[in-house]
This record gives C-alpha cells, structure tokens and sequence, in this order.
C-alpha cells in the first residue's frame, strides 16, 4: 500500500507528491523575474536626468509666470487707458449746454426751473 498524502484537498500518493512538489520549484525558479539591478553610474545618470528635467521644468514655468505677469500688466495698463478716457468724456458731458438737469441748471431760480410732475401746468 502506498503512502497517502493531502495538497490542497486533493489526496496524492506520497511518491507523485513529491515529484509535483519538485516539479512546481523548477517551474517557479523558471518562471521568477531576474533581480533589479542598477549600477552605481545609471544611478547617477537617472540623478542627473531627473535634475535636469526638474531645472528644464522650472525654467519653463518662470518663463510662463513672467509672460502672464506682463500680460496682466498690459490688460491694467489697457484698462486704465480706458477709464480715463470714458471719466475724460463723462466730465466733457456734464458741460453740454442744455443737458437736462444737468450743473448748467443749478444757478437758475425755482422759477425758471422746468415743472415736472402733478403741479405741472400745461404749457409750462
């Protein structure tokens, strides 16, 4: 009679079990990934990539920084430009003669003012 032995639910002769056994090591010696290995000098020739790529990177994001800095400048100084202009026109309106209700009409006496509203007469 043969020696029985249980691997994982399944019952093998003693003898099959141990030839499965060597079996699954070869295979898994076979199939193992190689071990990483990385010099001294690739070490630093990564180091010196990454550093590079980093200074690369930050220039490049100096260089956007100053451009949007000198953009948003311009669109202040654009800006300004036209808020001197429109306050340049609001006070030249202000000095149209006859404008309605406008400064040109504060030194006439109440008499002379226009009658608006429900005391207004007809033909005043």
């Amino acid at each position: 009679m043969h020696e029985i032995v249980i691997v994982g639910g399944v019952r093998f002769r003693a003898d099959d079990a141990a030839r499965l056994k060597l079996t699954a090591d070869a295979k898994a010696k076979t199939n193992a990934p190689a071990p990483i290995t990385t010099t001294a000098s690739q070490y630093t020739a990564q180091q010196e990539a990454a550093a590079a790529l980093a200074a690369s990177t930050t220039a490049d994001a100096e260089q956007i920084l100053a451009d949007a800095r000198e953009e948003a400048a311009r669109i202040v100084a654009d800006a300004a430009a036209e808020a001197a202009k429109i306050q340049e026109g609001a006070g030249n309106a202000g000095n149209v003669s006859g404008d309605a209700g406008g400064p040109g009409d504060a030194d006439k006496p109440a008499s002379d003012q226009p009658k608006t509203g429900s005391r207004a007469k007809p033909g005043k």
